[in-house]
C-alpha cells in the first residue's frame, strides 16, 4: 500500500524509458546494462519489453536511436550523418544501413532536404 509521503511506483514504461534515454548516446549499451539499472535478468526484461512494448529490447534501442538521430537530422541543424549516428551511440556505417531500412532514404537525403527547406524558410522563398 503506498503511504501518504510515499510516491506511487513507476510503471515498468516509464522506468524503461527513463533508462534508455540516459544511455541512448552510449555505444556500450546493451540489453544486459539495461537489465542491470533496471534490476532485471535479461530474461524477465526480454518479458516485459514483448508484454509493454510487444517488442524486444534490442528493437526498442535501436529504433529509438533511430527516431531520435531522424528528429536531428530533420531539424537541418545536424553538422553531419557521422555527428548524428555518434549522438545516438551508433557507428556511422550500420547507422546508414539501418537508417536507410528504416525510413527508406539515406540519413544524408534527410539531412539535404532538411538544409534545403531551412534555407528556403530564412530565404522567404517558402511563403
Amino acid at each position: 500500500m503506498v503511504g501518504v509521503n510515499t510516491p506511487p511506483p513507476i510503471d515498468f514504461r516509464t522506468r524503461f524509458r527513463a533508462v534508455l534515454e540516459s544511455y541512448l548516446a552510449n555505444p556500450a549499451l546493451t540489453v544486459d546494462l539495461l537489465a542491470d539499472e533496471l534490476e532485471l535478468s535479461r530474461r524477465h526484461l526480454l518479458r516485459r519489453c514483448d508484454d509493454a512494448f510487444g517488442i524486444s529490447p534490442s528493437q526498442l534501442i535501436r529504433m529509438t536511436r533511430l527516431e531520435r538521430a531522424h528528429a536531428l537530422l530533420g531539424s537541418g541543424r545536424c553538422p553531419s550523418v557521422a555527428h548524428a549516428a555518434h549522438s545516438v551511440g551508433m557507428a556511422p556505417a550500420y547507422f546508414s544501413r539501418s537508417y536507410s531500412a528504416r525510413f527508406g532514404q539515406t540519413a544524408r537525403e534527410t539531412l539535404l532536404n532538411a538544409r534545403r527547406v531551412a534555407k528556403n524558410d530564412s530565404d522567404g522563398t517558402n511563403r
